[in-house]
């Protein structure tokens, strides 16, 4: 027999779940996730519910659901760092770049976190320090040392991740790249994770590069554009000259043919 919900509280609650579509019940569900995660950094710290945050960032729809966890998440970034729990910080950057928000401030907390300075500057004094650091998380490699070493997969992941950013929103990270000493970057291209950074950084230079030379082909077309449109009146002008000349110069050639024409056709008729 199928139960009936009757007037009570659960009879209420049975016909209004029964009422509302499907996907407003998922969002009002997800949504009261993330508020219950929310403010409860020490989930991102815990060996495994960091694990349940970062799908509930995987899980993010709206801008303004990452704002709130990016803004909740942001003052602990050098701590999930030194924690070895950066899944985190992974999570929150694929989601800016999905969802197109957030993107240069979380560019800004993770150089910051890594060691470049103060988060939302962008500034710092150590140079290259937080690409460095970044791609030698949770090992003892030495970038650019003698004895190699493999780079860590989560820090080369996460610094492919800020390259493939806007320029705008990442151009400390790819001004870095272009800093590494020849040892450094052979260490990088050698590396499994290491060659996936040079290919993010080759591809955002190589889009950036494209886009200015579309950006100057534009220009010369509509400039050339503009000069046949200029001379294309003249031209016409022109024409009308030549077309008006010809016009004056035939009739006299006309009467020149049609006169003995019409000399003939009067000696005909007086004889």
């Amino acid at each position: 027999m199928k139960r009936k919900h009757g007037a009570g509280e659960g009879g209420q609650e049975g016909a209004g779940d029964e009422g509302r579509p499907r996907h407003s019940r998922l969002d009002a569900e997800t949504i009261s996730y993330y508020e219950e995660i929310a403010g409860h950094f020490n989930l991102a710290q815990h060996p495994c519910a960091n694990f349940a945050v970062q799908a509930a960032v995987a899980a993010l729809r709206k801008p303004q659901q990452l704002k709130r966890m990016f803004e909740d998440l942001r003052p602990s970034f050098p701590q999930l760092l030194r924690s070895r729990r950066g899944g985190v910080l992974a999570a929150l950057l694929a989601a800016a770049g999905r969802l197109g928000t957030q993107e240069a401030e979380a560019a800004a907390a993770l150089w910051a976190a890594a060691g470049g300075g103060t988060a939302g500057t962008g500034s710092g004094t150590s140079g290259g320090a937080p690409l460095a650091a970044l791609l030698t998380l949770d090992t003892h490699t030495q970038l650019g040392g003698s004895g190699g070493g493999r780079l860590s997969s989560l820090g080369c992941a996460m610094a492919a991740a800020v390259l493939r950013l806007p320029p705008a929103a990442c151009r400390q990270w790819g001004e870095a790249v272009a800093a590494l000493a020849p040892a450094q970057l052979q260490q990088v291209a050698r590396d499994p994770g290491g060659c996936r950074v040079l290919e993010a950084y080759f591809e955002i230079s190589k889009g950036a590069k494209k886009k200015k030379k579309t950006k100057k082909k534009e220009r010369m077309e509509a400039a050339g554009d503009e000069q046949q449109e200029g001379g294309g009146g003249e031209k016409s002008a022109d024409q009308r000259e030549q077309q008006g000349g010809c016009g004056t110069a035939q009739k006299p050639a006309d009467a020149a043919v049609a006169g003995p024409h019409k000399k003939k056709r009067r000696q005909k008729q007086k004889a």
